[in-house]
């Protein structure tokens, strides 16, 4: 039996070689029996010769492997039907027991004509599949190269099927091309469909359970019907074989008017598909992982809460509400105790950047000296003992909020050194020459009066201006009494798990007994108090004896201080507004004082009804 080879691609596709006695020689130079002019291929590529057993493939030194059926060859024995590519091109194994002219491309092993009804299946066994599967030229392992790379640069999941369908259009400019998820009840989810405008064709639905149940790429011609015109179309198909499993699949309809094929295009759109397949399912688990992630964080969220019914708590989350909704840097003041941190989490987790960390810096906690190391970090070398980079606070609060605790304790010094972080985001490191930048909301904190220490040169006027683009103000716990027992449940719900044993709830007289407290604590001074008489309860009711410890430490420190002439009227403005029900007029009334006057008095001290 004679042998030929023939050339499937190319300037010359359609011609045939014989290989005769002295064999037959591939190379990119003229003296070659077969020139390739491609840069891949070596002056003397390879060479085809026949002996007593048959048709041999041999390698002469190429830097660039002969594929013989997809798989690099320096040595083996070739057949009838086989495919070799050299370089990007592709030739064919043919047998010449009868004469050969010139070919058409779909002569060839990768081409065939199927009749309606009938339809081609690449493999059905898993093993075979892969095998046949594999690209058996250099073009389309170069194809499904840069596919792979493209895919795998993908943003999110309708940036990857994006990709896709662009790829899928330049191969085969469909008709119509679909892929679609199956999800757990077997039920189809199309997550990308595109069809030419006057074709309007649906899913093929049935030619996806197919190519699903099968776990094989699948050829199949068909008639779509347009108005009252019936033409042939050519349907390919692919699983999305994620393991052993098909999670979905991939169609694209072609025009073929002589029902023709194209092995070549099937296995590309399976091996597109077994590429797609795993980063869809990548893309569905992180997608996932971001809703649980903000789920969790949403019901973290809901642990933090501002308690109380009084009219100056409802002020409170207004204001943050409208803090939250807004890019201002928030200034957050207040006795201590008053929840100035809560507030300032309720503004993050409220705001566009609760995706992001949430940073506390203990301005009071960290010596002057090294403050600007804390905050910005340091560089290599900046000073004995830094050996390495090391980042700061700021770094970690990138693209979140950095939480200035106890800001009014800041030097002078440390104020002016964060002006511009404050201002706009840039910062040095300790021994740094560049300037960085961080996308950060600085949310701060004191209870010290800011305009005081202003007035006497201890805060900088610039600093606070800054600082303060959206201001919150605390309200202390005596003058919202009603919120007493809310607050005291509350922290009596979090704290049973210290308990001795089981407990009901507090004792009415107990709630009345801490309404009356004053609470120069605040809020943190309730809430230890309640855990304290949680730990020492000895009935199933938190008793008034409960709090007795607590109570005469109150009643010392009530004798022990010395009220200023200001803080007695104070509290007497606010104890008879108090008896009055916010009422002003009766209020000025009682205290024998013009209603101008007692609202003078209230905006002195900060008084509110």
């Amino acid at each position: 039996m004679q042998y030929e080879l023939t050339a499937i691609s190319g300037p010359t596709k359609g011609a045939s070689w014989l290989v005769g006695a002295d064999g037959l020689i591939v190379g990119r130079t003229s003296d070659c029996d077969v020139a390739v002019l491609d840069p891949a291929v070596s002056r003397h590529h390879c060479r085809l010769y026949c002996d007593e057993k048959g048709l041999w493939l041999e390698d002469l030194g190429s830097r660039n492997p002969v594929l013989v059926n997809g798989e690099p060859a320096s040595k083996c024995q070739v057949k009838v039907g086989d495919e070799l590519a050299v370089g990007r091109f592709q030739f064919l194994i043919a047998g010449s027991a009868e004469p050969v002219g010139e070919i058409s491309p779909h002569d060839s092993d990768t081409n065939s004509a199927l009749s309606e009804g009938e339809a081609f299946i690449l493999a059905t066994d898993r093993q075979e599949l892969w095998k046949r599967q594999k690209p058996r030229t250099l073009r389309d392992l170069a194809t499904l190269y840069d596919v792979a790379c493209e895919l795998s640069c993908a943003e999110g999941m309708c940036d990857l099927l994006d990709r896709a369908c662009r790829r899928l259009r330049e191969r085969f400019d469909p008709l119509g091309l679909w892929i679609v998820r199956s999800d757990d009840q077997n039920e189809f989810v199309v997550l990308a469909e595109e069809v030419r405008k006057e074709q309007n064709t649906p899913p093929p639905l049935d030619v996806f359970r197919r190519v699903i149940e099968e776990n094989s790429g699948l050829a199949l011609p068909q008639r779509r019907q347009v108005g009252d015109k019936s033409t042939p179309v050519l349907t390919y198909a692919a699983p999305l074989a994620f393991g052993q499993v098909s999670i979905g699949g991939v169609v694209v309809q072609v025009e073929s008017p002589g029902s023709l094929f194209d092995e070549a295009d099937l296995r590309f759109l399976v091996l597109l598909a077994q590429s797609l397949a795993p980063l869809i399912e990548a893309m569905e688990t992180v997608e996932q992982l971001h809703r649980d992630n903000e789920r969790l964080r949403a019901q973290a969220a809901e642990g933090y809460e501002l308690i109380g019914d009084s009219r100056d708590m409802g002020h409170v989350r207004r204001q943050v509400t409208l803090a939250a909704k807004s890019s201002l840097n928030v200034l957050i003041t207040g006795e201590t105790g008053t929840g100035k941190e809560l507030a300032a989490r309720l503004v993050h987790l409220q705001s566009d950047r609760r995706a992001g960390p949430f940073v506390v810096v203990n301005c009071a906690a960290i010596p002057r000296n090294l403050f600007e190391n804390e905050l910005f970090g340091h560089e290599q070398g900046a000073f004995t003992g830094a050996q390495r980079t090391s980042p700061g606070l700021v770094d970690q609060a990138n693209y979140g909020t950095l939480f200035l605790d106890e800001v009014g304790d800041l030097s002078l010094e440390n104020q002016a050194r964060i002006l511009r972080l404050v201002e706009n985001g840039t910062y040095r490191r300790v021994g740094g020459q560049q300037e960085l930048h961080v996308d950060i909301r600085v949310i701060a904190a004191t209870n010290k009066p800011i305009q005081k220490a202003i007035s006497q040169g201890q805060f900088r006027e610039d600093f606070y201006q800054r600082l303060s683009g959206f201001e919150l103000c605390m309200p202390p716990l005596r003058e919202r009494r009603s919120d007493v027992e809310l607050l005291a449940r509350h922290f009596f719900s979090m704290g049973l798990s210290r308990a001795k044993r089981p407990l009901r709830g507090i004792a009415p007289e107990a709630i009345e007994y801490l309404r009356n407290r004053r609470w120069p604590g605040n809020v943190r001074e309730l809430r230890n108090t309640v855990f304290r008489a949680i730990a020492r309860a000895a009935d199933e009711e938190l008793k008034v004896e409960d709090f007795a410890a607590d109570a005469e430490q109150s009643l010392v420190e009530t004798q022990d201080e010395t009220p200023t002439l200001a803080e007695v009227e104070r509290r007497h403005i606010e104890a008879v507004l108090r008896r009055c029900h916010g009422h002003v007029g009766k209020t000025a009334q009682v205290l024998g004082i013009a209603r101008s006057t007692l609202y003078e008095k209230m905006n002195e001290y900060g008084i509110t009804r």
